[in-house]
């Protein structure tokens, strides 16, 4: 529940041209990038009045120390479920237990591994786009 149209009017997209006779490395390719006034370090957008007015942030968290920490915290959230979910499919690749990095000994434990790691991927993206997407 941030405002991002700042983010619009005050930062405009850059681009380079190549020649087209050239064959440029990737590295020298110029994508867009778009100029915000925030950093994520020390500065941030401020929130919206519907997040205030419904809640989403509390009077408390108007400070700048308050807004930073909401931020750091979404970050070590999306980190761990994307720890998680890079886990989850390495184990799935090498068929082993995620927990352990063990190959199971028994039927039993292969069929559960099996289904765990048919499931749990889906359940971490999910996860992830949840945290992504805005609380209206």
């Amino acid at each position: 529940m941030l405002d991002w149209s700042a983010a619009t009017t005050l930062g405009e997209a850059k681009t380079d041209v190549v020649d087209a006779d050239s064959s440029p490395s990737p590295e020298s390719v110029k994508r867009p990038q778009l100029a915000l006034r925030w950093d994520f370090v020390t500065t941030f957008p401020e929130p919206t009045e519907g997040a205030i007015d419904a809640g989403v942030i509390s009077d408390e968290d108007l400070t700048p120390e308050g807004i930073r920490s909401i931020h750091d915290e979404h970050a070590r959230e999306i980190e761990a479920v994307l720890t998680q979910l890079d886990t989850v499919l390495d184990a799935r690749r090498r068929g082993v237990n995620p927990e352990t990095g063990r190959v199971p000994r028994t039927e039993k434990s292969r069929t559960a591994l099996k289904t765990r790691l048919e499931r749990e991927p889906e359940r971490l993206q999910h996860a992830f786009r949840t945290i992504q997407e805005p609380r209206t």
